[in-house]
């Protein structure tokens, strides 16, 4: 029951931090710099997964997902909520997790 609880405040926080979210549709400034195998990794990995509902990680068919804090992201991605689909460890692996959130931290750098 206690399990079934935290999963219903994540999800609804969650949900909060995608409504509320300011920059939902502003167009990016600039491009991230790819100065790493793991920056590289997490472009192609984002692509591959991400960038059809999150396009540049600003609303697509998701919502934006630029300023929701890292661990909302991972919690999002393993679960998936409302129409994003979950990506369990055996599709997504957690260093592939890590390159994508890496990733988006220099997408939204860029964008300053």
């Amino acid at each position: 029951m206690q399990k079934i609880r935290l999963i219903i405040i994540l999800a609804l926080f969650v949900s909060l931090q995608a409504a509320c979210h300011r920059n939902r549709t502003a167009a990016l400034e600039g491009r991230p710099v790819i100065n790493s195998e793991r920056l590289k990794n997490g472009q192609v990995m984002y692509m591959r997964y991400c960038e059809s509902c999150h396009p540049g990680g600003l609303a697509g068919l998701g919502p934006g997902i630029l300023g929701t804090p890292s661990f909302l992201k991972r919690f999002q991605v393993r679960h998936g909520l409302g129409t994003m689909p979950a990506f369990k460890k055996e599709t997504l692996p957690k260093k592939d997790l890590d390159d994508i959130i890496l990733y988006l931290k220099a997408v939204k750098k860029a964008s300053k």
